[in-house]
C-alpha cells in the first residue's frame, strides 16, 4: 500500500511534490501525478515529436534583427530546424527568419520592430516563397507572440503568399479557406 507522501511525489522523478505553483497559483497536470518540470519536459517533447512531422517543410519563423533565437518559435527553429545563431533575416538551414524585434542603440532590451519595417520583411519573404516554388514553407504566427502583434494585423500580410505557402490553422480566419493550413504550433 502506498504511504500518503508517496503518492504527492511526480511519478517521473519521485523527488517533487505532483503539485506545484506557478505565479502564485497551485496548479497539477491532468492527472495530477507529475511536478512542473516533468510536465514541462513531456508536454516540450510532445511538441516536438507533432513538429518533426514537417521537417521537409521550410520552418518560417518570427525573428529578432540580432538572429539571438532564444524563444519561442526561433528557438525551436536554432534547435530542429538549423536556424543560425547571430542571423535575423532570410533562409538559414531549412527555416526562414521574417524579423519582427530589433535592438535599439543604447537600450539592453529587444523591441518590437515599426509596423511597415515587419510589413517590408513579410513582403521580402512572400518575394522569396514566389521565387522557389519548389519548396514548402511552414508559415506560423509570425509576429504573435513576442513582438506582441494580433493575428489580425498579421495574418493579411501573408495573403499574397505563394501555395506552397501552408499556414497556421489559427490564422484561418484571416486567410480564409483558399489558403492551406499544416496545424498549429
Amino acid at each position: 500500500m502506498k504511504r500518503r507522501e508517496d503518492r504527492r511525489l511526480c511519478a517521473l522523478c519521485r523527488k517533487r511534490k505532483a503539485k506545484f505553483s506557478y505565479d502564485g497559483k497551485v496548479k497539477c497536470d491532468r492527472q495530477h501525478d507529475l511536478c512542473f518540470r516533468c510536465f514541462r519536459s513531456l508536454a516540450t517533447s510532445q511538441a516536438v515529436k507533432t513538429m518533426k512531422v514537417e521537417t521537409n517543410m521550410v520552418f518560417v519563423f518570427g525573428s529578432n534583427t540580432e538572429g539571438i533565437h532564444g524563444a519561442g518559435a526561433a528557438k525551436f527553429a536554432l534547435q530542429h530546424h538549423g536556424a543560425n545563431f547571430g542571423q535575423g533575416h532570410g533562409k538559414q538551414g531549412n527555416s526562414y527568419a521574417i524579423a519582427t524585434r530589433t535592438v535599439e542603440q543604447g537600450n539592453p532590451y529587444i523591441v518590437d520592430l515599426p509596423f511597415d519595417a515587419v510589413k517590408a520583411n513579410v513582403a521580402a519573404f512572400v518575394e522569396h516563397a514566389k521565387a522557389n516554388p519548389q519548396d514548402e514553407f511552414q508559415v506560423t504566427q509570425i509576429g504573435t507572440g513576442h513582438a506582441g502583434f494580433t493575428s489580425e494585423q498579421m495574418a493579411p500580410l501573408f495573403l499574397d503568399a505563394p501555395a506552397n505557402c501552408l499556414f497556421d490553422s489559427a490564422w484561418e480566419p484571416w486567410l480564409g479557406i483558399t489558403k492551406q493550413y499544416w496545424g498549429t504550433f
